[in-house]
């Protein structure tokens, strides 16, 4: 009896607003059975309730965006050289932090607890130093926690800003170019300005009440 070799999953582990969109109409283009962004699945991750995950992870081919850099060791542990694994990152920190910063104030205000999840703060407007730190580190983990299973042959880091397009993806991957433009997605658009206003305030009063918490702290 013969037997299909199983296609290889690809999981993308780049933070949102390091062109995960594009990544996304890529894997689906090139033909993946893609699961992206799924708020549900993010929550179930804060209750430790994997299960899910994993069972979706089953269905699908490729993946990206939360709950899956959040899990990035788990899923490498797990699947091995059996995956690939990608990376997606911006020039530098600056203008991933300034773009998610945008992309925050553009959001329903009720996404903030999404946020607090996966960053640990509501507006990443609230402590941009920390953000900086969140977004290197997890850079820096991924491809530390490769190295130390064996799989950096697995895990490339791309750049679209830097040129990485269909050549390096397709060839990474082991697949054909697509008779097609290399897609861009998610470009800035001009905010709601009721959604604007929204979180504006919404910020304003959780900036001041952070102040008030480091004034009321006792001097050392």
């Amino acid at each position: 009896m013969l037997f299909r070799r199983r296609k290889a999953k690809v999981f993308g582990f780049g933070l949102s607003k390091t062109g995960t969109t594009t990544l996304k109409l890529c894997l689906r283009e090139i033909g993946y059975r893609h699961s992206s962004y799924d708020p549900a699945l993010l929550e179930a991750w804060s209750r430790g309730q994997l299960d899910e995950i994993w069972s979706t992870i089953e269905r699908h081919d490729s993946f990206e965006d939360w709950p899956y850099p959040l899990m990035s060791s788990e899923i490498m542990e797990r699947f091995g050289r059996d995956a690939y694994y990608i990376l997606t990152v911006r020039k530098d920190a600056s203008t991933w932090l300034e773009s998610l910063k945008k992309h925050a104030m553009r959001q329903p205000p009720e996404r903030a607890e999404l946020r607090r999840i996966a960053y640990g703060l509501d507006y990443p407007h609230l402590d941009e130093a920390a953000m900086i730190a969140r977004y290197e580190g997890h850079n820096a983990t991924v491809q530390e926690v490769a190295r130390r299973l064996g799989l950096a042959s697995r895990l490339r880091v791309f750049c679209w800003e830097h040129g990485d397009g269909w050549q390096e993806l397709c060839e990474f991957l082991g697949k054909s170019i697509p008779h097609r433009p290399f897609p861009h997605g998610n470009r800035a658009i001009a905010p709601d300005a009721e959604v604007l206003a929204g979180n504006q305030r919404r910020l304003t009063l959780l900036a001041a009440k952070q102040a008030e918490t480091v004034t009321a702290q006792p001097q050392r």
